[in-house]
């Protein structure tokens, strides 16, 4: 998360794949991480009204959010 500087576990495309390996613990902390991370990012932009994202690797850009 450009947001909060911490690196996801995987992708979305990553647990489809570990899914169907039948690596359902790997599913479950992708899953876990990714509602926590989305919770974090939402506070962090209704504390600061704003959040990143990097389109690509090495840039980041602002997005402006009014999520009080």
């Amino acid at each position: 998360s450009p947001t909060l500087g911490i690196e996801k576990l995987g992708t979305g495309y990553e647990a489809v794949s570990w899914f169907q390996e039948g690596k359902i613990k790997e599913v479950i902390n992708y899953c876990r991480q990714d509602v926590e991370l989305t919770r974090e990012i939402y506070e962090y932009g209704r504390e600061h009204g704003l959040i990143y994202y990097c389109p690509t690797r090495g840039v980041r850009i602002e997005v402006k959010v009014d999520w009080k």
